[in-house]
């Protein structure tokens, strides 16, 4: 029988677009690859062109995703709140960050391993073509919309 707060986060994981679909066992799998950790408001918990190990899942509060100009001015990219995740792009390319995120407001997130998320992915072929085929969805979205913003300017 899961716990309270296991099924609290079952259910989180279910209005994540990336988890969306999936099975209670699977979403159970997937979040003990990972820890739930607490950001104070103001605390920056991703580095730009640090190495990302680790995804996050906004459970509770708003994150703020930024980078800096060549002025030093914060450039604000997107606000971020429950069933955001972040840190994705990094755990698929292998390169660094391509932001800062800092926690608006306090921030509840499940933190995953990356190691042991593409674990599951390895010993799942099924599981596997269906994050990957969300994750290359979400990316193509930001994209387009990046695109979209870059031509009203």
């Amino acid at each position: 029988m899961m716990s309270k707060e296991k099924s609290w986060l079952s259910d989180i994981l279910k209005e994540v677009s990336l988890f969306d679909g999936f099975d209670d066992k699977i979403r159970r799998e997937i979040f003990g690859a990972g820890k739930v950790k607490k950001f104070p408001a103001g605390e920056k918990f991703m580095s730009e062109s640090a190495p990302g190990k680790k995804m996050f899942v906004i459970i509770d509060g708003r994150a703020r995703v930024s980078r800096c100009t060549g002025q030093g001015e914060e450039r604000v990219l997107a606000y971020l709140a429950r069933g955001s995740v972040l840190g994705e792009m990094s755990a698929f390319d292998g390169l660094g960050h391509s932001a800062d995120v800092y926690a608006e407001e306090d921030v509840s997130a499940l933190v995953i391993d990356n190691e042991k998320f593409f674990a599951l992915l390895r010993k799942d072929a099924d599981l596997a073509l269906k994050i990957t085929t969300r994750i290359i969805s979400a990316l193509s979205m930001r994209l387009r919309k990046t695109n979209e913003q870059l031509m009203e300017r």
